[in-house]
């Protein structure tokens, strides 16, 4: 089925060709180029590659061609003129097949990690334009390839700052991060140091009031103070003994410290 683009296209031919009194091959000739150019248009407007679209393009001319021949018509100029109207609604179809597979070739290329790969991509997107120009017409896709090595070029570039920056973000991490460690590490040399708990403390004491039977003693061990008076006899017989044990008449004091 044709579309607008199409049913213009053979009103105007249409229309030169009766203001022209072209020949009736040359009509015959548009007409028979219609529907396979028709069934072209359709696929390329989906987003899909037409494959071996040259070759394609090449047969729906000589079919024009033999349209033209067909009505045993002897003027080559008007033959020239109809292959030169096909060729060129053939060439727009071209241009539209290059687009798409440029397109495919930039998201290929941009995911490409070497020199290799990129180089690759660019010589698949060549050989695809190449099998989509028809044999003998003067189509041209070059500008569409160095402007795809540029994009390959600019990704490639930018792929490798991205990658520079990821390299230096990873060093600056890691320096901070071990910066980090040293201050974390002697934080808590210093909280071991504050909290360090203090050696356990030990004293007593013992005083013998002169000239009294009175002993006072105390003493502070494991955080815990005792007191203690007692009186204490001087004469003390051991058994068996007959000996009188007499206390010293003078006052003593005792007095000791554990750290």
């Amino acid at each position: 089925m044709l579309n607008m683009r199409s049913l213009a296209l053979v009103a105007c031919v249409v229309a030169s060709a009766s203001a022209n009194l072209a020949s009736k091959g040359f009509v015959l000739g548009v007409k028979a180029s219609q529907k396979p150019i028709g069934e072209l248009e359709a696929t390329l407007d989906k987003g899909d590659v037409v494959d071996d679209l040259g070759k394609r393009c090449d047969a729906i001319v000589a079919s024009a061609l033999k349209a033209f021949d067909g009505t045993k018509a002897d003027d080559d100029g008007e033959r020239c003129a109809l292959e030169r109207f096909v060729d060129a609604r053939l060439e727009r179809l071209f241009r539209q097949q290059v687009r798409l597979l440029r397109d495919a070739a930039v998201t290929e290329l941009t995911a490409a990690d070497s020199y290799a790969s990129r180089a690759a991509a660019d010589a698949s997107f060549c050989a695809a334009c190449a099998a989509s120009k028809r044999p003998g017409a003067d189509w041209d896709y070059g500008v569409e390839a160095e402007g795809l090595r540029a994009v390959a070029d600019a990704a490639h570039g930018a792929k490798k700052r991205f990658a520079d920056l990821q390299l230096d973000a990873a060093a600056t991490q890691a320096h901070y991060l071990s910066i980090y460690q040293d201050l974390t590490s002697e934080i808590q040399q210093l909280q071991q140091q504050q909290y360090k708990p203090s050696p356990p403390v030990n004293a007593g004491f013992a005083y013998r009031v002169k000239d009294t039977d009175i002993n006072v003693s105390g003493g502070f061990q494991q955080g815990r103070g005792t007191l203690q008076v007692a009186a204490v006899d001087d004469e003390t017989r051991m058994e068996g003994e007959p000996a009188i044990i007499t206390a010293p008449s003078h006052g003593n004091v005792g007095f000791s410290v554990n750290l």
